[in-house]
């Protein structure tokens, strides 16, 4: 008798010896407050023993077991559920244990009914809301066990149209139907619904204005950029006038607030670094420590230098007058000196004169005392007299210059030349962008005179022959005679900063400047990883968890909790924390492993976060959970052919059965030694798997017939190997320590030879 007849045998007597042993029997200890309220539950006497009601009959073709199919039926036809009036709806209740709630009604009385109970009123009721995922529960039918389950704000989803949302249950209510004459409610199956959270960013992309949204359950946060601030939750980034919170921000400067940051106007001296109002000339800002009498010159961003005026010695901070009149050879020539503070002043003889202070004697200039003596030409002073250096076009005559006729020789280039009448001279009529300089037309540096290139302060001037260009400095734009400051931070093609960087603006230029948590050139920046570095100060019990760009975390390793400051192992304690899959203590074989992990054929529920895990057996549900491979209810079978197991896995080779693709398979007896056995991958022998088997005399184990000794040598042919007429037959071998066999003993051996290569060319399965 095989096994799988023994078995169900075995399981037909069992359910006979039941039947005669309990004529009617009520296993109240196997239904939810079965002991307390007795026989009236399944009979319709409280002494039983007489015909079953609607409850114990759907009761005992359940196989006497509680479950959700009993639990969701309404025996009764009350329009209220076996679950709903026994406290459990939702069939969980595992015997020996405490019902959810309290005992209502008689499931197989219809006259037993619970009285305007509002089941929104008991999460045991309805699991409209026991996700903690935004579910709502509504009751607008006078406690007639009708509920609907919506959703809160921030969360989406029907009664009707719930996704999954981690397993929690959803259940409807009783949906109205007609039978017969007379309205009732229908039932409604068990369902895997919930809320699920709207995602507001994806939604509306621009929720949060100048930052980045990211989703949270039932809201979203917003991540301002610089410069804007928004709620903790929902809203959007405003900008934050800096100017208002911080009034002082500038320091001597005025404030001026801009959409996401600010600028100070600061007085002269001072300079606006992205903060506040800087000292970037102290000698203008008046904060330098030099003497009255010294000059002050700005050195660096922010520092000084003094120097004593000329007259004076010292360090600039403190100055003393020189008395020149001591100096040798004598300060005033042919005159004499007289001090005055800083300086001097001379008192010359006739045909000399000295300036009112400082200076010496000199000879008195003719040429500057009579101005045009030399009519166009140039004076030049003699000791006592004189000279004129004519221009082109005239000449020193008489003690002046006379005119010629210098147009004659085309003396102005590029104008045209125009001759003086009266004379003397001549004069040049230069074209556009070119002047007269006495002597020809020169072009004209338009950048040696600001008031003729009309450049900015921040622009470059380029001369070009009768014209001139401005050019806007690096860091500046415009048309050269209007640029201002370029703000690389607004543009990110301008600036190379990091995207964990702060860009700051400079006038002309910006910089960088890695954020808390990063570390680089600011055009690079890297994330501060504590755990890599070893600067974590996480226990050596402890995990470290590098957050990007923030502080790292010291946290439990996975099935391990906290105690005090320990990390302390809570697999089996009945209570699962991050890392178990589920735990309901320490043993195995009840739907949660003593390593804490779900075990095949089972799933496990959490109905109390500080409870242990709840496991019901789910193989042979005909449903396929995560941790089965198949599951197709009572046509599961451990000797069909590619069929799903009773275990609730896949057919598989060393199962037993000889599945498709599957030469042979047995099982535990399945070898990759023995000879002639079913090989570990469901193959049968062969020549080249290694293992002398039945009428073989050698393998090498190559996987293909290779001789293993010259055809010459003489030998028997391999078993499964068809011979040749130019060998000694497949993978020939000579036996070791015997001759060569003879014809004769070759025939002899043929049968056995012919048996085995028949064997080898079976067709596989």
């Amino acid at each position: 008798m095989s096994r799988s007849v023994l078995g169900a045998w075995i399981v037909v007597m069992g359910l006979f010896g039941s039947g005669v042993a309990h004529a009617f029997p009520d296993y109240p200890e196997r239904v939810p407050h079965g002991v307390a309220q007795g026989c009236i539950l399944c009979h319709a006497s409280a002494a039983g023993g007489d015909a079953r009601n609607a409850f114990g009959l759907r009761f005992a073709a359940n196989g006497y077991v509680w479950n959700a199919a009993l639990a969701r039926h309404d025996s009764d036809g009350d329009f209220w559920t076996n679950g709903q009036e026994l406290g459990d709806p939702f069939g969980t209740w595992t015997p020996g244990t405490t019902p959810p709630s309290a005992y209502r009604a008689n499931p197989g009385q219809p006259g037993s009914v619970p009285a305007n109970f509002n089941l929104c009123g008991n999460s045991a009721y309805n699991d409209c809301t026991a996700s903690g995922f935004g579910g709502t529960c509504t009751d607008t039918y006078n406690g007639s066990g009708r509920w609907v389950c919506g959703c809160s704000p921030g969360w989406t989803g029907t009664h009707a149209t719930f996704g999954t949302r981690n397993g929690h249950r959803r259940t409807t209510s009783h949906n109205f139907t007609t039978s017969g004459a007379r309205d009732r409610y229908a039932i409604v199956s068990l369902l895997s619904r919930g809320c699920w959270d709207v995602d507001e960013c994806a939604n509306n992309p621009s929720i949060c204005g100048p930052g980045s949204c990211s989703n949270l359950e039932g809201t979203y946060r917003c991540n301002c950029n610089s410069g804007y601030r928004a709620p903790a939750t929902g809203g959007t980034c405003a900008n934050v006038d800096e100017c208002a919170e911080t009034p002082s921000i500038c320091g001597v400067g005025s404030c001026d607030d801009l959409p996401g940051s600010y600028s100070c106007t600061c007085p002269m001296g001072y300079t606006f670094d992205g903060v506040t109002c800087v000292v970037n000339n102290a000698c203008v800002a008046g904060t330098h420590n030099c003497s009255p009498n010294a000059a002050c010159t700005p050195d660096g961003d922010s520092g000084w230098t003094c120097a004593c005026h000329p007259g004076y010695s010292g360090d600039g901070r403190i100055c003393t007058n020189i008395n020149e009149c001591l100096r040798r050879p004598p300060v005033c020539g042919a005159g004499t000196c007289r001090d005055l503070p800083g300086t001097y002043a001379c008192t010359c003889p006739t045909g000399y004169r000295a300036p009112a202070t400082g200076g010496t004697c000199v000879d008195i200039d003719e040429c500057n005392e009579m101005p045009g003596v030399c009519g166009v030409g140039m004076c030049v002073n003699l000791a006592g007299s004189y000279t004129c250096n004519c221009p082109l076009g005239y000449a020193f005559e008489g003690g002046t210059c006379e005119d010629i006729d210098e147009c004659a020789t085309s003396p102005c280039g590029p104008g045209s030349c125009v001759e003086n009448h009266p004379p003397p001279g001549y004069r040049c009529a230069c074209n556009l962008g070119y002047e007269f300089n006495g002597v020809t037309c020169v072009d004209v540096d338009e950048c040696l005179n600001p008031e003729l290139s009309l450049c900015s302060l921040n622009a470059d001037c380029e001369n070009l022959v009768g014209s001139h260009r401005c050019i806007c400095r690096t860091g500046y734009q415009g048309d050269g005679r209007d640029c201002v400051d370029v703000d690389e931070c607004l543009d990110p093609e301008l600036n190379e900063c990091d995207v964990n960087a702060r860009c700051i603006n400079d006038v002309g230029s910006y910089r960088c400047e890695c954020r808390s948590g990063w570390e680089g050139s600011g055009v690079t920046c890297d994330d501060v990883d504590e755990c890599a570095r070893g600067t974590h100060g996480c226990r050596i019990d402890e995990r470290c968890v590098n957050r990007i760009g923030a502080p790292n975390e010291c946290v439990c390793p996975p099935g391990t909790t906290r105690e005090g400051e320990a990390c302390v192992r809570s697999c089996g304690d009945g209570r699962r924390t991050p890392g178990e899959a589920c735990d309901n203590g320490p043993d195995d074989g009840d739907g949660c492993s003593s390593t804490c992990e779900v075990e095949p054929g089972w799933a496990c529920a959490h109905p109390d976060p500080e409870g242990p895990s709840v496991c019901t057996q789910t193989c042979g549900d005909g449903l396929v959970n995560e941790t089965e491979e198949c599951d197709t209810g009572d046509a599961r079978s451990d000797t069909e052919p590619d069929a799903c197991r009773t275990t609730c896995r896949l057919a598989s080779c060393g199962d037993g059965v000889v599945d498709s693709e599957e030469e042979c398979d047995e099982g535990v007896a399945n070898s990759d030694t023995v000879p002639g056995a079913c090989r570990t991958s469901c193959r049968r022998a062969y020549c080249g798997d290694g293992v002398v088997d039945d009428g073989e005399v050698c393998d090498d184990g190559s996987g293909v017939c290779t001789s293993c000794a010259p055809p010459d040598a003489g030998g028997l042919p391999d078993g499964g190997v068809e011979p040749t007429p130019d060998d000694e037959g497949g993978c020939g071998c000579r036996v070791v320590g015997k001759a060569p066999a003879s014809s004769a003993t070759w025939w002899l051996l043929a049968p056995l030879a012919l048996l085995a290569w028949r064997r080898a060319r079976r067709p596989r399965r």
